[in-house]
């Protein structure tokens, strides 16, 4: 399952049936996204590790570079791939890994062992593992309207709802809109509502002919750095942040939800979080 910009991809293995045959395939895996370009040591490169999963129980994070499994080396995101799947849910794993040491003062190999275990398919749950309750990353994106920078600076003391899409989505303009209404109104609920900043990893031309194609309106920005775009797990949907005003995700989603269940979630943590700042001005 493709992860935005960057080919970034969730690293699972292949199907080990139930023994109800009617029941979905269980799949095992490591529990990482990867950058299937980017390699400094002939590895697969990791993006970020999951919360709970075999890969950051492991010790695995952000930034290593896995180069084997058992023992036979991987190379690129389809070797690591099939290595997991040769193996099983509640098989245990030898990883090794290098990892650069803080301020690039050396490098070190690492080896780990950790216990396969089922992969979670739910696109939404992959995102709260990953940020919720955590920092945003830093972010760079640079609005179209009159080329601002939009980062951490920019939306500090703001709550903010960050909308990512893909222009290859012609309905994720119409998700938008119905996103940034239902903000609005839990907005008029606290006087004081939230950005709604709709974000694209994709060229700029790209972002351009998609707003004239589709009518997309409000704060649209580019992603040029790909750090906020790795967060589209569906091109088909939007992906929903909702950034409290100290910079922490209180909410992430993938899509608007079964009869829009995900924008009133959504909605409800900007109402949380619009409070909870102005409690602390």
């Amino acid at each position: 399952m493709a992860l935005g910009a960057g080919a970034l991809a969730l690293v699972a293995g292949a199907a080990v049936a139930r023994a109800d045959g009617d029941a979905p395939p269980r799949k095992p895996w490591l529990g990482v996204s990867i950058n299937h370009t980017l390699s400094t040591f002939g590895g697969v490169h990791v993006v970020d590790t999951f919360d709970d999963t075999p890969a950051s129980l492991c010790g695995l994070r952000a930034g290593d570079e896995i180069l084997a499994i058992d023992g036979v080396e991987v190379s690129d995101g389809d070797q690591l791939q099939a290595r997991v799947q040769a193996r099983a849910i509640g098989d245990r794993v030898v990883v090794r890994y290098a990892r650069v040491e803080r301020g690039g003062r050396g490098l070190k190999l690492r080896r780990c062992t950790t216990t396969l275990a089922e992969r979670i398919d739910d696109p939404t749950e992959l995102l709260h593992r990953r940020l919720v309750d955590r920092r945003l990353p830093a972010v760079r994106a640079i609005r179209l309207a009159d080329d601002a920078v939009i980062d951490d600076a920019a939306l500090r003391g703001e709550v903010a709802v960050l909308a990512v899409f893909s222009t290859r989505c012609d309905d994720c303009a119409a998700a938008i809109a119905t996103l940034a209404a239902a903000v609005a109104e839990a907005g008029d609920a606290t006087d004081a509502g939230a950005r709604v900043i709709a974000i694209a990893g994709e060229e700029e031309a790209a972002v351009r002919a998609y707003v004239q194609r589709t009518g997309l309106g409000g704060e649209i920005a580019i992603d040029p750095d790909g750090v906020v775009a790795r967060y589209l797990t569906d091109r088909a949907q939007i992906s929903i942040l909702v950034v409290d005003h100290r910079g922490v995700v209180r909410f992430a989603a993938s899509g608007l939800g079964p009869e829009s269940t995900h924008v009133d979630s959504a909605a409800f943590c900007v109402e949380r979080a619009a409070r909870a700042r102005d409690k602390s001005r």
